[in-house]
C-alpha cells in the first residue's frame, strides 16, 4: 500500500487532482474536492465499490495519513457532491485530468482494445440503468459502458456511460472519434482491435485514419468464441 500510496506525489498526479476545476458547495465550509476526489480514489484502492465504503479511510487515521488526506468527507457528502457533475463537468473535470495524465506518459504508438462490459445495479433508481444485455443477471438493471484500453502499457485509454438497454455498438464511433483528444498528440494509435464473441457473417466495422482513408474491417466466425476469419479493405471516402 506504501507504494500506491507514494505514487500520486512521484507521478504528479495529485498536482493534476488540485488544479482540476472541480464542482464546488457554495459554503464556506464545503469540503475540498480535490481532497474529495483523492478520499474516493483511496475508497477504490482498497477495495470499495460502493459510497459507504468511504467510512473506511474516514475511520482510518493511519491509511489517511499515508495519503496526506486531512479529511474524509462522509459518505453523503460524496453523493451530494457527485449529483453536482453535468456533462460538461464530466469533460472538463475527469476528461481534462486524463488528457494530463497521458501527457506525462512517453510517446507511445498505443494498440488500443475497444471493449464493452455490464455493470449490473441493484435496488434504487439510477439514472440511464435499464433492463438490457446482462448474461450475468438476466432481467436486472444495468449500465454497459464503452472502455478503451492501451494494451502496451497498460492504462485506461476512454470510458462512456452507457444506459443498460444500449446496443454493442451505440456510440462507437462517437467514442472512437473522441479517444484521440484525450491521448493527445503525444501518442498515435497504431493498432486497434475490438471483441468479436458472438456468430457474426459479413460484419464490418469501419474506421477513418488521419490520413483520411477508410478502413474496413470483416470477420466471421463458425461458432461462439471459435477462430475468426479477418480480412480488411483500405479505401478512399
Amino acid at each position: 500500500m506504501i507504494p500506491l500510496a507514494r505514487l500520486p506525489d512521484q507521478t504528479g498526479v495529485r498536482e493534476d487532482i488540485r488544479r482540476t476545476p472541480w464542482p464546488r458547495g457554495k459554503s464556506h465550509l464545503a469540503a475540498d474536492p480535490a481532497e474529495t476526489f483523492t478520499a474516493f480514489l483511496v475508497t477504490l484502492w482498497t477495495g470499495g465499490f460502493r459510497f459507504a465504503h468511504t467510512a473506511h479511510p474516514r475511520g482510518d487515521a493511519a491509511l489517511r495519513e499515508m495519503f496526506s488526506l486531512k479529511a474524509v468527507p462522509a459518505p453523503c457528502t460524496f453523493t451530494r457532491w457527485f449529483n453536482r457533475f453535468g456533462q460538461g463537468d464530466i469533460d472538463l473535470c475527469l476528461g481534462g485530468l486524463m488528457r494530463r495524465i497521458w501527457s506525462k506518459v512517453r510517446p507511445l504508438t498505443i494498440t488500443l482494445d475497444l471493449d464493452s462490459t455490464v455493470f449490473t445495479r441493484r435496488g434504487g433508481s439510477r439514472e440511464g440503468a435499464e433492463v438490457g444485455y446482462n448474461p450475468a443477471k438476466p432481467g436486472r438493471r444495468s449500465h454497459h459502458p464503452l472502455i478503451a484500453f492501451a494494451a502496451d502499457v497498460r492504462m485506461l485509454a476512454n470510458a462512456w456511460l452507457r444506459p443498460g438497454d444500449a446496443g454493442a455498438a451505440n456510440n462507437a464511433t462517437a467514442f472512437l472519434d473522441h479517444t484521440p483528444s484525450v491521448l493527445g498528440d503525444r501518442h498515435k494509435v497504431g493498432l486497434l482491435r475490438a471483441d468479436g464473441g458472438t456468430w457474426d457473417l459479413g460484419y464490418t466495422r469501419t474506421v477513418q485514419r488521419p490520413d483520411g482513408k477508410m478502413v474496413t474491417v470483416y470477420y466471421f466466425n463458425e461458432a461462439e468464441d471459435r477462430e475468426r476469419y479477418i480480412s480488411a479493405t483500405i479505401w478512399n471516402p
